[in-house]
């Protein structure tokens, strides 16, 4: 199963040039990286946090992931981790619609990396 996250592409700028999403302040009971089952819900705050400039990305869902009770009575199902997601697990969606690899994928000029 894969889940996501939605967020702005200056966002996903810093994820790519980092190697990792870093844990942040989401509510839980310590810093955490958060994902949902739910595309359009990704999708929702993707539009909140990056407006026209926004970014989806994905991941599989694995056992480092636990759900998270904070989102259950609203939309979609939430997944959190306490440790970095690494950018190579990352894919983001483009304007193609099509699902790239975050660390080979221009995310400004929506394009992949080191295109000749």
């Amino acid at each position: 199963m894969e889940i996501y996250h939605g967020t702005g592409k200056g966002q996903a700028l810093r994820i790519q040039k980092n190697g990792y999403m870093k844990p942040a302040n989401t509510g839980e009971e310590k810093m955490s990286v958060s994902f949902t089952d739910d595309i359009n819900y990704a999708r929702y705050y993707a539009e909140v946090k990056g407006g026209l400039d926004m970014a989806i990305l994905k991941t599989k869902l694995s056992d480092k992931f636990k759900l998270s009770a904070r989102i259950r009575n609203n939309q979609g199902v939430e997944y959190i981790t306490f440790d970095h997601v690494s950018a190579d697990d990352l894919d983001i969606l483009a304007d193609d619609g099509k699902w790239h690899p975050l660390t080979k994928w221009n995310v400004l000029y929506n394009e992949p990396l080191n295109k000749l």
